[in-house]
C-alpha cells in the first residue's frame, strides 16, 4: 500500500500455479498422432516437471526414447544399478512400466558445482508437469 496522489493505492499481485493429476507418462499415452515421438516431444519438451519423491522440479530439454528405467547407470562409486533397482532401494517406489521413455533435464552451473550431475535422467511415470 501506498499513498498515490490524493489516495491510498493498493497493489494486488496474484500468482498460482495449475498442477496436473496425471503424470508425464500418462500424458505419452495420451498421443493419438501417427508419429507419438513427435507429439510427445511437442508437449514435454521445455516444459517444468515436479518429481513427488524429492519435491524437485526440472526443465525438460529432450526425450531418450533408447534409454528405460531397466537400463542400468554408475553410481558414485563405479557399481552398476538400473532405474528400476535405485528407486526401490533409495525411495521405495516401485516403477510399474519398465519400458517407458526417460526425460532428460540439463543441469544449471550452479548445481554442476554443488556437485549434481551434468545430466539427470528421470523417469517419466515419477513426473508431475506443472
Amino acid at each position: 500500500m501506498r499513498q498515490h496522489e490524493k489516495n491510498i493505492l493498493m497493489n494486488c499481485e496474484l500468482k498460482f500455479k495449475h498442477m496436473r493429476m496425471d503424470n508425464v507418462y500418462d500424458m505419452l499415452l495420451e498421443c493419438q498422432s501417427n508419429n507419438v515421438k513427435a507429439e510427445f516431444q511437442s508437449k514435454i519438451i521445455g516444459s517444468i516437471v515436479l518429481t513427488y519423491y524429492n519435491n524437485k522440479t526440472y526443465k525438460i530439454d529432450d526425450i531418450d526414447f533408447n534409454t528405460t528405467p531397466s537400463s542400468t547407470f554408475s553410481k558414485k562409486d563405479d557399481t552398476q544399478i538400473s532405474c528400476i533397482q535405485y528407486y526401490r532401494e533409495k525411495y521405495n517406489i516401485n516403477i510399474e512400466v519398465p519400458n517407458q521413455p526417460m526425460l532428460i533435464s540439463h543441469s544449471k552451473p550452479r548445481e554442476i558445482r554443488a556437485g549434481m550431475s551434468e545430466i539427470v535422467q528421470l523417469v517419466s511415470e515419477l513426473c508431475q508437469k506443472i
